[in-house]
């Protein structure tokens, strides 16, 4: 029931489980949620609830950022050549899962690969995007030996194996020089993301750094494959009228970035195979980022506001600042009284 439950379900059983309670609606002020669709309706029936029962809304603070960032992850992973990458992942995870005996024979052919990483493969998990990038840190670890045993050993032993499909592709794959290129670079775009996830998982009362942050894995993406001079120094929702179209037209991957040790790979491949290289990394970081551009609350006026709590507002003009904790208390004018607001507006000056 849970899996199929539409808004009006979950709000029936929330409202419930507020007057089990004994909790009354009105003390109510905001809805944390993860990704889903049905979760915004939700917040809608509430939030409606409360304009018509005591005149302010909730506080909109949006969902789950951690959600949206493995979806857009997933987002670049959907593209075709590196849909093939995960095919590849896949396929060398099935090999090994269920057959010690498989990994203990890698172990044995290669001679020098870590049997502890051999033991210990992490298993990508499809529904979470960003663990495909341990996996293919593993993955690169392990290269060596896997090129050995499945292009060599496995061949030269005349092993039933490689009579199976799934050995076929993963030889394919093996024999790519392109392979580890497309590995080291999403290593590398997954750093940016491990990052923003640590961030959004720490245990601190972090929110009024959220939007900063919010802005800045937007700006880290976006300078790995367009001129910082194209963004005319864009920040915050300014990032949302960049036209990354035509500005990738123009610059025509001048300043794409793969990542240092994908970049290595490439010195050593063929100019037609590197530009395609180059073009499937840019398009993972187009649909990335657009990704997030349309789903991150680059528009909440809230987690904009909030930034004032930062100790380096106190840099800012006070006239400025004093002007955004006035925004700041009308928007939470369910937790602030109103003869609160003059005290709050007198302790601010006297900060400055």
């Amino acid at each position: 029931m849970l899996f199929h439950a539409t808004a009006s379900d979950i709000d029936s059983a929330i409202m419930t489980c507020m007057k089990k309670a004994n909790l009354p609606i009105k003390k109510l002020l905001m809805l944390g949620s993860d990704g889903p669709n049905v979760n915004n309706a939700v917040f809608k029936i509430f939030d409606h609830r409360l304009k018509s029962e005591v005149g302010e809304g909730l506080v909109n603070v949006g969902t789950c950022n951690l959600h949206i960032a493995h979806n857009a992850f997933g987002e670049g992973l959907q593209l075709d050549a590196f849909a093939s990458i995960i095919d590849f992942l896949e396929d060398i995870d099935i090999w090994f899962r269920k057959y010690p005996s498989r990994k203990e024979d890698l172990i044995i052919s290669s001679q020098c690969v870590d049997e502890e990483v051999v033991c210990n493969t992490l298993r990508y998990v499809s529904n979470r995007w960003l663990s495909v990038v341990p996996f293919c840190q593993r993955i690169l670890k392990m290269y060596p030996a896997l090129k050995q045993h499945f292009l060599v050993d496995l061949v030269g032993n005349k092993s039933d194996l490689i009579k199976t499909e799934r050995f076929k592709c993963i030889r394919s794959a093996l024999k790519s020089h392109l392979t580890p290129a497309y590995l080291h670079f999403l290593v590398s775009v997954g750093k940016i993301f491990d990052n923003f996830l640590r961030f959004l998982q720490s245990d601190k009362i972090l929110i009024h750094l959220l939007y900063d942050e919010i802005s800045n894995i937007v700006r880290k993406l976006l300078f790995r494959f367009i001129s910082m001079e194209s963004c005319q120094e864009k920040k915050d929702e300014d990032l949302l009228e960049i036209p990354l179209k035509s500005i990738m037209e123009k610059e025509n991957l001048k300043y794409l970035d793969v990542g240092h040790e994908a970049n290595k790979m490439l010195s050593s491949i063929e100019a037609a195979a590197k530009r395609c290289f180059k073009l499937d990394a840019q398009n993972f970081y187009f649909s990335v980022t657009s990704y997030l551009l349309k789903k991150l609350p680059l528009k909440n006026q809230l987690l904009k506001s909030i930034q004032v709590l930062h100790p380096v507002a106190r840099k800012e003009p006070v006239n400025k600042i004093i002007g955004v904790v006035k925004r700041l208390t009308k928007m939470l004018s369910r937790c602030v009284q109103q003869e609160e607001m003059d005290k709050i507006l007198d302790e601010w000056r006297i900060c400055f």
